[in-house]
């Protein structure tokens, strides 16, 4: 950004909250990721451009591919027809087919301000981000070897192999981050120096310690931490772990130790948590992942002693938990200490817990409350000092890695206030409210298109090492399940209602029920109901209605790029020409100007008359047969308005053999050969007589 006017992320949130409603997948993202155009991207065969658009908030597309929890498909409104679009594994795709590709290339750094970014896990990595690509000269300092965090020290190989997280970081350190590996603060480089010799400092340096509980026997050899567990199962080849494990703790983090264990040869694996079966606090799917690798899963249980013998853990006693909240929802365990289970143990593994490592700031400048955490101001990220400031899990606590990355996009943008105007304002956070819900006669009207889901190896093949469990799209299978995607909220809009004639013809053609006379006598739009079919802009006498993301506008724009050869009308998902990455690209046919629209439903006569004034040679109108077709509308308008224009093109002697209507190709190869045979055609009649480049000559 050039003028700099407004930040990296406050012109995301400008984007968010602007329109009256959003789809209800970027509403529920914790980032409010553009989840709808980068999805339509994939199924338009722009891989590259669908990559670009993830990274926008979600910074890390090929591991939050991997491991993020997608509460977006949760909401996703195709789960009311036939289940919801699978977001996350199409942004797994669009990582992973473009990991060849070259990414952004250095960002000039026009600012002249210098940032200082502690920790580069997922938090600081997406600051990062937004402040180098705002012109700031930013630099991470991390304690590890490589940057990525706990997604990178923390989360196994069979989940998120860890050349994935180097990719996900190498774009990020092109647009300029300096990173600075292997530097611990306090030990090779002084908190205070830093926040002297920096613009700004940003402290996001997350949850790296884990927790146990003082039970008699907890320092016996065999006692384990968890973070330390997997930071040793993710990097050593040579990790072992005991023939019988016990696991403390109800979490993700519990249930990826457990499972670990498994890998690195543990026979008996069980996992013990206060929770009762329904509290435990872990996804679901990896409860069901967990009981698939044979691990015993005990809830409702609480440590009371381990046993030891000669100093090594032997087994470990639990007592009953009756309940692990009060009333009020706070956590307040209760115990019978009459109800015991004992379970032998080679190895016991504390995940009940995680802190900040705050030992490279004792002593400094910096202000920590009595439990020696930050003491921040969650309105404006800063600290006691004017140019320090915090985010992510260490002041926010533990959470997913993607709620982290929204904290960290804030965080960003009052950073840029304060180094641009050298104020402090709060960070007004604005949720886009989401589309309603779908109502039940749409639903009846929708086609049915199957979910595509991910492949997961095989229970005992997946057991027998730390090889990535589960699977990505091909190609074709990305492509289709992206083209599910129902684009809800890009539909009609009553764009110029003093044309409005209310004249019901919008009302009569609508498949879905969308359209309504309003009491001012002006027709609207249910935005719950309507699916961008286009056929009520199309029907339109007074011209009053557009399609959101597929105005006029938009359209003839790319109808005036053909003034000669042939110009296509098709659905945006009739040819899915692969555009990028480069490698993949289908060839390009000369002399063919495609104009994609929502769907062909949306084509008018002028539409098609346009492309023939600006001097077409020929016109091709692509059109699904309606049973395929995303729209079921009974009345294939396309070929309709086809119709209308070669009766026109005849009766003026243009020639009604320029037009053609055709059906939907099947892939590039297919349309390759259909256009051959029409420009074929189309050389028999010669130019179009009414061609702009012969007019010109």
């Amino acid at each position: 950004s050039e003028s700099h006017s407004e930040s990296h992320s406050k012109t995301f949130n400008t984007w968010v909250t602007s329109g009256p409603i959003k789809p209800p997948c970027t509403s529920a993202c914790p980032v409010n990721a553009d989840v709808q155009s980068f999805v339509t991207l994939v199924a338009q065969g722009r891989f590259k451009e669908s990559l670009d658009a993830v990274r926008e908030r979600c910074t890390l597309p090929g591991s939050l591919g991997r491991i993020c929890h997608h509460p977006c498909e949760g909401e996703c409104r195709r789960n009311d027809v036939d289940g919801a679009v699978n977001i996350r594994a199409i942004k797994r795709f669009a990582a992973d087919i473009c990991k060849d590709e070259p990414d952004y290339g250095p960002v000039p750094k026009t600012r002249g301000k210098k940032v200082a970014i502690i920790g580069g896990g997922p938090a600081g990595l997406t600051a990062a981000f937004d402040l180098s690509k705002d012109g700031f000269d930013v630099t991470i300092f991390e304690k590890n070897d490589a940057c990525g965090g706990a997604i990178y020290t923390g989360v196994p190989k069979y989940r998120l192999p860890k050349d994935v997280v180097a990719r996900d970081v190498a774009a990020i350190q092109s647009l300029g981050v300096e990173i600075k590996t292997n530097t611990a603060i306090g030990t090779d480089v002084q908190f205070d120096d830093l926040a002297k010799q920096y613009d700004a400092v940003l402290i996001a340096i997350g949850l790296s310690v884990s927790r146990g509980i003082p039970i008699p026997g907890a320092d016996a050899d065999g006692v384990l931490l968890a973070l330390p567990f997997l930071k040793e199962a993710n990097f050593n080849d040579n990790a072992t772990v005991g023939k019988k494990v016990v696991v403390i703790g109800g979490g993700n983090v519990a249930f990826d130790v457990a499972r670990s264990a498994k890998r690195l040869g543990a026979q008996q694996v069980n996992l013990c948590c206060l929770e009762s079966r329904p509290e435990i606090p872990a996804f679901s799917w990896e409860l069901d992942e967990a009981a698939e690798e044979d691990i015993a899963i005990n809830p409702s249980w609480g440590p009371k002693e381990i046993k030891v013998v000669d100093g090594k853990v032997v087994g470990i006693t639990f007592k009953r938990c009756t309940h692990v909240f009060d009333e009020n929802r706070m956590f307040s365990p209760a115990y019978n200490e009459d109800e015991l289970l004992d379970i032998e143990a080679d190895n016991v593994v504390f995940s009940i817990g995680q802190g900040a490592d705050m030992n490279g700031f004792t002593g400094t400048s910096l202000e920590v409350d009595g439990r020696g955490r930050i003491k921040w101001n969650p309105a404006t990220f800063q600290t006691n000092l004017p140019n320090v400031f915090a985010c992510g899990e260490v002041v926010t606590g533990p959470g997913a890695a993607v709620a982290a990355m929204r904290n960290a996009h804030d965080a960003a943008t009052s950073i840029e206030t304060f180094l641009t105007t050298g104020k402090i304002e709060p960070v007004t956070v604005l949720k886009p409210a989401p589309i309603g819900k779908l109502p039940d006669f749409t639903t009846l009207k929708i086609t049915r298109k199957d979910k595509n889901d991910i492949s997961v190896m095989d229970p005992a093949e997946r057991l027998k090492s730390f090889v990535e469990a589960e699977g990505g799209f091909e190609l074709q299978t990305a492509v289709y399940e992206a083209q599910r995607c129902m684009n809800c909220g890009r539909g009609a809009t009553m764009a110029r209602p003093e044309d409005c004639a209310a004249c019901l013809s919008c009302v009569r053609v609508c498949p879905y029920g969308a359209p309504y006379i309003s009491e001012a006598r002006v027709a609207g739009f249910s935005w719950e109901s309507c699916q961008a079919c286009g056929i009520c802009a199309s029907v339109c006498p007074g011209l009053a209605i557009d399609i959101a993301y597929n105005d006029d506008t938009l359209i003839n724009e790319q109808i005036d790029k053909g003034t000669s050869g042939v110009t296509v009308f098709g659905c945006q998902y009739a040819v899915p020409t692969i555009k990028n990455p480069a490698s993949m690209a289908s060839p390009s046919i000369p002399g063919v100007n495609m104009v994609r629209l929502m769907c062909t439903s949306r084509l008018d006569t002028r539409h098609l008359l346009r492309a023939v004034e600006n001097g077409a040679d020929g016109i091709a109108v692509l059109a699904c047969p309606d049973e395929e077709c995303r729209h079921r509308k009974g009345v294939n308008w396309a070929e309709i308005r086809t119709n209308e224009v070669k009766k026109v093109l005849e009766a003026t002697g243009i020639g009604a053999g320029r037009i053609a209507f055709m059906g939907a190709p099947g892939g590039p190869e297919a349309f390759g050969r259909m256009m051959g045979e029409f420009k074929a055609k189309l050389d028999e009649l010669g130019p179009n007589p009414v061609s702009k480049v012969l007019a010109v000559d």
